[in-house]
């Protein structure tokens, strides 16, 4: 059933993500759902394809499912089953890199930022994930966290309570894993050529062109 799963989403990817993406016309970022497998939810209800996120919504996969949010053509966020995200904020202002930063309270997910400049960040509960352009990885569940890096660099540092222990901060290059146990960082080391992969399919997606026709369309069915 996963492996049934992963083909369709990779497959579905390659066909339908070849168009491009707008900002909203506030001038700011949307977040839409763009693609999804299986039962996904936004707090407590249904998702579909083409529903857009506010801040705070919390985004949760069940088993065997996924979904893909988008932010403009930013940068999108993969998440995986049995995972769940919180959107803390997704701003853009005028000539200023957009911010995007995310929760991800338990699971798995795969970012990819398209715009270099963007300031997006992946938070856990032990650990904070920047980039400014990149492919990479997240993997938490309690007090262990795994961040793999498929291309650009990352910065990974330790938080307590919010507050970034950015001495403590270690840079990721290309093709390198970190872990946290506990949180304790430890040292970087090659991702495994199974899981590099994975990875690669995942990179695969791109952004969505004429994303505002999605967000109608899913405006409709709600008012049918």
């Amino acid at each position: 059933m996963k492996k049934y799963i992963f083909c369709l989403f990779v497959f579905t990817l390659m066909i339908s993500f070849s168009w491009s993406c707008k900002p909203s016309k506030k001038g700011g970022l949307s977040a839409v759902i763009t693609f999804m497998v299986g039962k996904v939810q936004v707090n407590t209800k249904k998702a579909t394809i083409g529903i857009k996120l506010n801040v705070n919504d919390i985004v949760k996969t069940a088993e065997n499912s996924i979904a893909t949010i988008q932010f403009s053509n930013s940068s999108v966020i993969t998440v995986r089953s049995n995972s769940q995200i919180k959107l803390e904020q997704f701003v853009a202002k005028e000539n200023m890199p957009s911010k995007i930063s995310l929760f991800q309270q338990k699971g798995k997910t795969f970012s990819k930022v398209f715009i270099k400049g963007t300031d997006y960040k992946v938070k856990t509960s032990t650990i904070i994930a920047a980039v400014r352009g990149t492919s990479f990885s997240v993997d938490t569940k309690e007090k262990f966290v795994k961040v793999s890096l498929l291309k650009g660099k990352v910065a990974v540092a330790p938080s307590d309570k919010g507050k970034i222990k950015k001495e403590k901060t270690v840079i990721l290059s290309a093709g390198q894993k970190i872990k946290s146990v506990d949180k304790k960082i430890e040292q970087p080391k090659k991702i495994e050529k199974k899981e590099k992969e994975i990875l690669e399919q995942f990179n695969k997606i791109s952004v969505v062109r004429e994303i505002k026709k999605i967000e109608d369309t899913a405006s409709s069915k709600v008012k049918d």
